[in-house]
């Protein structure tokens, strides 16, 4: 594709013994959507925060809205409403 981008497949059991307390909380992150460190908690508001203004910015249609941030369609129109 040409995207630069690397990807990983762990083996979720095994992953204890390969990462670091840092590593696994990012992990824990992506994979429960939890914070479980400062960090962790930062990048889940900022993303928070990109969500709100993807529909604050009307940015794309409600369906990509839905899509990119992984709510359903009912969801994203239940927040435009409430703006």
């Amino acid at each position: 594709m040409g995207d630069r981008a690397y990807k990983r497949f762990f083996i979720s059991k095994n992953c204890a013994k390969l990462f670091d307390e840092r590593q696994k909380a990012f992990l824990r992150m992506v994979t429960e959507n939890k914070a479980s460190d400062k960090f962790t908690g930062r990048v889940l508001e900022l993303l928070r925060d990109a969500k709100r203004n993807m529909l604050n910015l009307k940015i794309g249609t409600i369906e990509q809205v839905a899509q990119i941030t992984g709510l359903s369609v009912e969801q994203v129109l239940q927040l435009q409403q409430k703006r």
